[in-house]
């Protein structure tokens, strides 16, 4: 006697468009869950405020690997669930560098700016 609630229907990664239709929804995931105004201010405050060690903060966004939240994987098939994680990671973690370079760049110019206007008047 076969039990037809044992089986759960999982759908295959063709119904998403293949692994770029996975890939392109993860990225937009990760996009919305990413705050990079957060990461600009973490670069751009450690480079203002403790320019030696500021170069940290791009290699904690660099390092610090994020996972997707589990509700968007739960009844998905494992292979769903590798691509989705490892772009979703690969993503955020762009975003995250981007953001964080950007503001250490932009706040060893100001302090540098700064350092000139000081000695300068």
């Amino acid at each position: 006697m076969l039990l037809p609630f044992l089986f759960v229907s999982v759908p295959s990664t063709q119904s998403y468009g293949g692994a770029s239709g996975i890939c392109q929804m993860a990225m937009k995931d990760a996009a919305e869950d990413e705050d990079p105004v957060l990461w600009f201010a973490l670069g751009f405050g450690a480079a203002l405020f403790t320019p030696t060690t500021a170069p940290i903060i791009p290699l904690i966004a660099y390092t610090v690997k994020p996972h997707p939240s589990y509700a968007r994987l739960i009844g998905k098939s494992p292979t769903f669930v590798r691509i989705y994680s490892e772009c979703y990671s690969r993503y955020r973690r762009k975003l995250r560098l981007t953001s964080s370079t950007a503001g250490c760049i932009l706040g060893y110019t100001s302090l540098s700016c700064l350092a000139v206007f000081t000695i300068k008047y």
